[in-house]
Formats: C-alpha cells, structure tokens, sequence
C-alpha cells in the first residue's frame, strides 16, 4: 500500500509537473501572443496612416490628371487651330511666291522696256539734233538767198513779198508745238524760184506793199532766247505772180521743216 501511494504522489507529481509546463507553455504564448497582436496594431495603426495618406495622393493625381485631360483638349483644338492657320499660311505662301514671281517678270519686263524706250530716247535725240542742225542750216541758207535777193533783185516790191514769206516760216515754226515739223526739202521749191526770178515776169507790181520785218537771224536768235516775236503782217493775195506763188509754196514746206 505504500508503494501504491507512493507511486500515486509520484503520478501526481508528474501531472502538476506537466500542468506547470503547460502553464508555462501557454503564458509564453499569450505573451508573445500578445507581442504580436501589439506589432500587429502598430502595423494596422502605420497602414491605416499610409492608406489615408495615399487616398489624399490619389484624390490629389486624379485632380491633376482632370487637369491635364482638360489642357490636353484645349491643347488639342488649339493645335487644330493652328493645323489650319498654318495651312491657311502655307497657301497666302504659295500664293505670294506667285505674284513675286509674276512681279519679278514684270520688273524684268519693265527693265527691259525701260531699257528699250532710253534706246529710242537717245534715237530721238539724235533725230531731234538732226532736224535742229538741218533747220539751223535751212534758216542760214534761207537768211543767205534773201540777203542775195535783197542785193540783186530790183523790184522792191517782190523783195518785200520774200521777206514777208521767210517771216511767215519763223512765226509758223515758232507757233508750233515743237517748231520741227517733218517736210520734204525745199531745195525743188527754192530752184523753181530762181528759176521764175530769173524770167521777165519778176518785175511784174503789186497790189499794196507789205512792212518789213526783222531779219531772219534776228528771228532765229529770239526763238532760241525764247521770247517769241509778233507774227508779221498778213499779205494780200498778189494775182499773175508765179513765182510769188512758187515762193508761198516754199515757205509752207519751210515752216513744216
């Protein structure tokens, strides 16, 4: 029997001791059970901060992103704009490198007749000196045949005609709107009235005499200091004259030259 309760308290002994060791087992659980749920805590305390901390983030991008969707359109039609400005650019471009073109062919048109009208100015001008050399040496010539007639001829009256005729040329010449009028010679005109003078019938009267006027080189030197004489006088129509006829001829071809 002692051996049996002996053997009872060491079985006894064993449990409590196992009990203890469950005991002991099961508070280092609960602490470290409780360690964890402290960590855990902390963690879901850190996560919830970090989830609330990212919802401002993703609230704070989407407002950006509405933002830049927003200029992402206005940026859009703006380009569209610009697409058709540029387009509209382009063309006024073409359109202007057209009439540059057309205009640089037209200065070149225009250098060129240019060009052409100081080739036929200086024509002119030549032509011009010509005729103003030609009419000086008509007018010498003309001052020398009626100085001659003046010398040789003896009717006055006839000498009075020719020099009414030769101003009747200057003043002609000098209301014209150049004084060069192109005219056949009159070198037919002047042999045909020498001719005539030389006949008997020079010293044929006539009806009423006419003033006399000035010279003809002083005609031609108030022409080119540009006063313009008084036109001589009218002459009456001389009948059964021929070779005052032939010299009314000479003077309208003269006045023409």
């Amino acid at each position: 029997q002692y051996q049996l309760l002996e053997q009872q308290r060491k079985d006894q002994d064993e449990r409590d001791n196992q009990q203890m060791l469950v005991a002991k087992q099961q508070q280092t659980l609960m602490d470290e059970s409780g360690k964890m749920l402290e960590y855990l805590r902390k963690e879901v305390f850190k996560l919830r901060s970090q989830n609330s901390q990212l919802r401002t983030d993703f609230d704070l991008l989407k407002e950006n992103n509405k933002r830049l969707m927003d200029a992402n359109a206005s940026a859009g039609a703006s380009f569209a704009a610009l697409n058709q400005h540029s387009k509209g650019l382009n063309k006024t471009n073409s359109k202007l490198k057209t009439e540059l073109q057309k205009n640089k062919q037209q200065v070149t048109k225009m250098n060129l007749t240019q060009i052409e009208l100081k080739e036929e100015l200086k024509m002119k001008q030549a032509t011009y000196i010509s005729e103003v050399h030609t009419r000086l040496q008509y007018q010498k010539t003309m001052q020398k045949i009626v100085e001659g007639i003046q010398e040789r001829c003896p009717d006055e009256n006839l000498v009075e005609d020719i020099l009414a005729l030769s101003d009747d040329c200057e003043s002609d010449y000098m209301n014209g709107p150049t004084g060069m009028v192109s005219a056949p010679s009159p070198a037919k005109q002047v042999t045909s009235i020498f001719s005539s003078m030389a006949s008997p019938a020079a010293s044929m009267g006539a009806d009423e005499s006419l003033e006399r006027s000035t010279s003809i080189s002083g005609r031609f030197m108030s022409f080119f200091g540009g006063t313009k004489e008084p036109e001589a006088p009218a002459m009456k129509t001389i009948q059964d004259k021929p070779q005052l006829a032939n010299l009314q001829s000479f003077g309208g071809s003269f006045s023409e030259a």
